[in-house]
């Protein structure tokens, strides 16, 4: 099963070369750093699987972009200082980086896609001191049965999941395995959040529903 996960990882490394313009991503993290803000999210294919998509934004785009929300997002290739320069005002390199020139929210989509019949489904993800939590999405109904269960390398990986309701994310269930009925929600939109307490680990999260 494990294997799976570094398959495709390795194939969404790849993936990342070709991005649309615009993109719709999903946002993992977004913060000011020495050369800019860095945005980080998912970008969801219409087969369910996710490509890792990362971006340069103006300074303090983390009070832009809500972590879990999914934005259309319009970029072009501009100079950015070089990541050689380590925060160096007076460095004359630069780099050619993507850069969040516009954006709007998205309507939220189900990242988690179940193939027609099935009724269960499998992702894979990775994460690091740098991309520290992993968002994925499904459609559910009231008084439905879920069950999910993740199982990692280094067995750090644990999930929550979650519902929104008008004023905040309220948590259902979390651990390495959870069985349950969802809540209603608006929305009919569940998210699942992945940590791991520290360092990295690559992780295979199951969902399965009941009719």
């Amino acid at each position: 099963m494990l294997a799976t996960v570094f398959s495709v990882l390795l194939s969404t490394a790849w993936a990342g070369e070709a991005m649309p313009n615009p993109v719709l991503i999903r946002v993992n993290s977004a913060g000011t750093g020495d050369r800019g803000c860095y945005l980080s999210g998912v970008e969801v294919l219409a087969d369910g699987s996710a490509v890792q998509r990362n971006l340069m934004a103006d300074f303090g785009c983390e009070h832009t972009f809500e972590v879990g929300s999914t934005y259309e997002i319009s970029w072009g290739s501009v100079p950015v200082q070089a990541a050689s320069c380590e925060g160096n005002p007076d460095c004359p390199d630069f780099d050619m980086e993507p850069f969040a020139e516009s954006a709007k929210p998205a309507p939220p989509r189900p990242s988690v896609v179940f193939r027609e019949g099935r009724m269960s489904t499998t992702v894979a993800g990775f994460l690091s001191p740098e991309e520290s939590v992993g968002h994925h999405s499904f459609e559910g109904r009231e008084g439905q049965s879920v069950t999910i269960a993740i199982v990692s390398v280094y067995s750090s990986a644990v999930f929550s999941l979650k519902m929104k309701t008008e004023e905040e994310w309220v948590t259902v269930g979390r651990g390495t395995s959870w069985r349950g009925v969802l809540p209603s929600v608006e929305s009919n939109l569940y998210q699942i959040e992945v940590t791991v307490p520290a360092g990295e680990d690559a992780y295979e999260l199951f969902v399965g529903l009941g009719k």
